[in-house]
């Protein structure tokens, strides 16, 4: 029998029981709440429910890959749809598009000079500082379906497979009802209310970061913004951390035998440290380069080996007894087992009766870490600096499978991380400049690291003694300096010493003098020397463009803007650039026109690229036009 109820739908008289309304109301209120309420500002429903976009428009999926995707995961792993939404994006070939945009988003929090995007950024750069690497994972999946053309169910299983160790919020039962509220057409009251707001999409998916932070500027829209982007790239660092692969071919193995680890031959950046390390220092040696460091650090790995703890395995297993077993090897039999008779013995054996005894495992070997700070101030420019980090290689290269390196190198207010394991790693080591004048400053954030890793050897400090003679540096070394250091002096003459230092004072473990001439070729000194100035001058004069930023008196009438940045000709004719209030200027040339006779005119101003000067040494005679370009490059 067929009847009307109150809301004027034809349907049969038991359906619209109270039990059946309530089911009702609660179906479409889980609806509600997982498809619009908890839904990430970034996506907006489009078509009544039938398309998935991103708040720009751009598509992300259609009802059939969503209602097959979530469906395919309505077995325990449902995650939330921004979850959801965010992996079927990646599948789409307009995920590099979005993920610019998304960059750009990043780079507008970092740079934005608004207290309050500052006070957010601040408390949760970690987040934003895992946007690179997340982008470099998610990227592989784009190349994926670019290089395969995945059906419907291949990209749904693909989402299952990722998502699979995501845990789910929802019962199994609720699961299957979202799903077939899905399937069965989301209501517009479901898809409604995410309505477009251009101001706010202008800064989720900005074009640029001048046009982000000129919006800024005028609305009230980052107030609203900035946790939006915050959430979204939570869930993409979420995303990548469970990516089941990095390469394209380890997804496409995934798929078709669900094992994502291919079998490949050991990479070198898979070979512990000690082998990396020796492997590269052989291929320096006759590098025109790096052959001198190379070269250095092959004398010391003999001369430089520190103590460390004991941690070895013994060949012999000599622990306890844990258990008698029936199975074993035959020098762990009883001994009552050898009274029987050799016919009895065997019977015995053959028959598993014989008892054995099982001896306790020993602990496995911990790895442990040792930390080296090595030491960039002025003191060790020059030779200091190559024999500095030719002893950092040694201990490299005599390390074990047990001891892992960690190296660091001073800088002004921090210890930066770096790599002596592969040339690239070593060139930027050896390029880096730090004008301190002792690495005091590094100190705190150098024991801070070596306080937070589990199981650490001594640190060491490779410095030079002109720096261990500085006050400044004594008081910070004993402020933050908490236990045992093994100190490493290099000086320029070519000695060395091996100091340790605890609470009892400090004593000489070890001393030597390589000869510095002999290793360190001819033809590598004429590379990093230069030959027409004095030997006896200090090595930071040898460079071709002095490293320093120096205070210089400017002329009235001498002095330009362009931009931030501001350029004078001081008086011995050289072209100074400024770049930031509060620090020195950068020479850019010398042997200028500089006489205080002298008088210059602008004749074009660039913002960016050029900027053309006139300077008139005076009446009647021929002037000089200076062109500078590229400065903010400069």
């Amino acid at each position: 029998m067929m009847s009307v109820c109150s809301c004027g739908e034809s349907q049969q008289a038991e359906a619209c029981t109270p039990t059946n309304a309530g089911l009702k109301n609660r179906t479409v209120s889980a609806a509600q709440k997982y498809f619009r309420s908890e839904l990430s500002s970034y996506f907006q429903w489009a078509d009544h429910g039938r398309e998935l976009c991103w708040c720009d428009g751009t598509t992300i999926a259609f009802h059939e890959e969503i209602a097959t995707t979530i469906d395919r995961l309505a077995d325990g792993s449902f995650a939330d749809f921004s979850t959801i939404a965010l992996a079927m994006a990646t599948l789409r070939g307009s995920w590099p598009t979005v993920a610019a945009k998304l960059s750009v988003a990043v780079a507008f929090l970092k740079l934005s000079p608004q207290k309050n995007i500052r006070y957010a950024v601040d408390h949760r750069r970690n987040l934003l500082d895992l946007w690179p690497e997340t982008l470099r994972k998610l990227s592989v999946l784009t190349k994926y379906v670019e290089s395969h053309s995945l059906a419907l169910d291949t990209r749904a299983e693909l989402i299952v497979l990722w998502l699979r160790d995501f845990e789910s919020g929802f019962g199994l039962e609720s699961q299957k009802t979202l799903v077939e509220a899905f399937q069965a057409g989301l209501s517009d009251d479901v898809v409604s209310g995410n309505k477009a707001d251009e101001t706010l999409n202008s800064l989720l998916l900005p074009e640029s970061v001048h046009e982000a932070q000129r919006i800024a500027a005028i609305h009230d829209a980052p107030a609203m913004t900035v946790p939006r982007i915050f959430r979204l790239i939570r869930i993409a660092n979420s995303l990548a951390d469970h990516l089941p692969s990095e390469t394209v071919e380890g997804l496409h193995s995934l798929l078709k035998t669900g094992i994502s680890d291919l079998v490949r031959p050991p990479e070198e950046t898979l070979l512990d440290q000690r082998t990396q390390t020796r492997g590269l220092l052989n291929q320096l040696t006759d590098d025109s380069e790096l052959g001198g460091v190379a070269r250095l650090a092959k004398q010391l790995i003999a001369a430089i080996t520190l103590p460390r703890s004991l941690s070895e395995p013994d060949e012999l297993q000599v622990g306890g007894v844990s258990d008698i077993s029936n199975r074993g090897s035959l020098d762990k039999l009883l001994l009552s087992e050898l009274a029987h008779d050799d016919l009895t013995l065997a019977v015995r054996l053959a028959l598993n009766e014989a008892l054995y005894l099982r001896r306790e495992s020993p602990p496995s070997p911990q790895i442990q870490t040792r930390s080296v700070l090595i030491d960039l101030s002025l003191p060790l420019w020059g030779i200091p600096r190559l024999y500095a980090t030719a002893a950092a290689m040694a201990l490299h290269a005599t390390s074990d499978t047990l001891i892992r390196v960690n190296c660091f190198r001073s800088g002004r207010d921090a210890a930066t991380a770096t790599v002596l394991t592969t040339r690239e790693g070593l060139a930027e080591h050896l390029a880096a400049l730090e004008p301190t004048e002792h690495p005091g400053a590094s100190l705190e954030l150098f024991f801070l690291a070596v306080k937070s890793e589990p199981a650490s050897e001594d640190p060491v400090l490779i410095t030079t003694s002109d720096v261990l003679a500085c006050d400044e540096f004594r008081q910070a070394l004993e402020q933050f300096c908490v236990s045992d250091l093994w100190l490493i002096v290099v000086e320029r003459d070519g000695r060395l010493k091996v100091l340790q230092k605890t609470r009892q004072g400090t004593s000489l473990r070890k001393q030597l003098q390589l000869p510095l001439d002999e290793i360190l070729s001819p033809a590598t000194v004429k590379q990093v020397k230069r030959t027409d100035v004095p030997d006896d001058i200090p090595a930071v004069f040898h460079l071709q463009q002095f490293p320093l930023l120096l205070s210089h008196q400017t002329r009235i009438g001498w002095l330009w803007t362009w931009g931030d940045s501001a350029i004078s000709i001081s008086d011995d004719g050289r072209l100074m650039h400024w770049t930031e209030k509060g620090l020195g200027a950068r020479e850019l040339a010398a042997g200028l026109p500089g006489d205080r006779d002298c008088s210059f005119h602008i004749v074009k101003r660039s913002d960016v690229l050029r900027f053309e000067l006139l300077a008139c040494p005076g009446a009647g005679a021929a002037g000089t036009l200076i062109i500078i370009d590229a400065l903010c490059q400069q």
